[in-house]
């Protein structure tokens, strides 16, 4: 499967020269995250630390988990030339560092993901009743990140795509979410724990767009947003011999 760079360039380190801060926990574990990353996110970093050892570093956790990612790729014959491997790590580590793209707990520490993940308030917005619609609109001014379902899924997602991220200048970045989406779903393939590709930030998008995410243009957007990512899933899927809807268990997508 060939990657191509949309945040990256060859040969330079995406995280060289990033601004970092720490962050230490009541019981003594830490982290070390992009000095922008917000608290909650740099909570959940740091939680992923073993008491007592040393702080986790960000960067040299997502050297590691895409290094890890990589070597099971190669072994399943996923990857091709050196050029587009060493693309598709550097595209990985720059969109967690910016949280572009955010990982669930178990991928960062090889286990099970964990009640108290730094993922999205999920929302299940079929049923949500009056006073949930307007917690969820005040969680949206605070800047909570959110993930909008309309039916419910089968498992919490391992990785998770920011919507807002992908609109730029009031316009959808289209070419760089389908980019985002194909290195993410290669990851999920060579990952040995099922998982899925979450989509969150609507509401962020949506806004940036200049549309009433209650309205029916605004509907209509997010929308063709989930169907564009689905998409470019389905082929990236089909790219790497996979069953578009792996059942749950199989060692690929969900």
């Amino acid at each position: 499967m060939q990657i191509e760079r949309g945040y990256t360039i060859a040969g330079r380190d995406p995280l060289a020269g990033l601004a970092m801060r720490r962050v230490t926990l009541g019981d003594g574990r830490g982290g070390h995250v992009p000095h922008d990353w917000p608290s909650r996110a740099a909570r959940g970093l740091a939680a992923q630390a073993a008491p007592g050892a040393a702080p986790l570093d960000l960067r040299r956790a997502a050297e590691r988990l895409t290094d890890a990612l990589r070597a099971r790729a190669e072994a399943r014959g996923f990857l091709g030339e050196e050029a587009s491997a060493r693309a598709w790590t550097d595209e990985m580590r720059h969109m967690l560092a910016e949280r572009i793209a955010v990982a669930a707990p178990g991928m960062w520490s090889g286990g099970a993901a964990t009640p108290d993940e730094a993922l999205p308030l999920v929302v299940e917005a079929g049923a949500a009743t009056p006073d949930e619609l307007s917690r969820l609109a005040q969680a949206m001014r605070d800047g909570a990140p959110l993930e909008l379902r309309f039916a419910a899924a089968p498992a919490a997602p391992r990785v998770v795509l920011d919507l807002g991220r992908f609109v730029v200048n009031g316009e959808v970045a289209a070419g760089a979410l389908i980019r985002a989406v194909r290195v993410w779903v290669l990851a999920l393939a060579v990952e040995d724990r099922p998982g899925a590709l979450g989509l969150a930030g609507f509401g962020t998008a949506l806004m940036r767009l200049g549309l009433d995410p209650a309205g029916r243009e605004g509907r209509l957007m997010a929308a063709a947003l989930a169907a564009l990512a689905e998409a470019a899933r389905l082929s990236a899927a089909s790219e790497l011999g996979l069953s578009a809807h792996a059942p749950r268990g199989a060692a690929g997508l969900e």
